[in-house]
């Protein structure tokens, strides 16, 4: 069944939810632990933690990086596979798996839909990605939104700076 057509039935689409929440939190606290040490806004965080700030109650614990914001949830316009499956995964798009501009776009595009924009509405444009082009668009980068075109070897460099300023956020 198409994702589409499987998140009508709202109980579904809510244990679907349920467990992406889980999942995303997981997701949240692995970022934490690998590219904490790397983030201003852990800085306050980690110095409490490593014991050389002290503060006097648990509720003043600075709360850090939010690394929940960096995790994104949702499925393809036109799933990859016969199953239905939930991407859960961080905003970054570095990654040495990402081999051509169909398949950053698949995540860069409107071609990926968020899991909370579901139910869509019947005359959502994401339910024609082919109609609309998504893989074949432009490549933008997702944190500055240069325009790339086709030049998928330049947006990898380009992924890679983006990435280690991300880390430093």
């Amino acid at each position: 069944m198409h994702p589409f057509d499987a998140f009508e039935d709202a109980d579904f689409l809510a244990q679907v939810r349920e467990h992406a929440t889980k999942l995303k939190d997981i997701v949240a606290s692995e970022l934490q632990r690998q590219y904490g040490k790397f983030s201003e806004q852990e800085k306050p965080r980690q110095a409490v933690l490593n014991g050389e700030v002290e503060i006097e109650r648990e509720e003043d614990m600075p709360a850090g990086r939010d690394w929940e914001k960096e995790v994104m949830v949702g499925i393809h316009a036109h799933p990859s596979m016969n199953h239905l499956h939930v991407h859960i995964l961080s905003k970054d798009r570095h990654s040495e798996c990402l081999k051509h501009r169909k398949h950053y776009n698949s995540f860069a595009t409107k071609f990926f839909v968020p899991l909370d924009d579901f139910p869509l509405a019947e005359d959502d444009a994401r339910r024609h990605p082919g109609r609309e082009g998504y893989l074949n668009s432009d490549m933008r980068c997702w944190r500055c939104d240069e325009n790339f075109g086709n030049k998928f070897t330049r947006l990898k460099e380009h992924l890679k700076e983006e990435f280690d300023a991300w880390k430093r956020e």
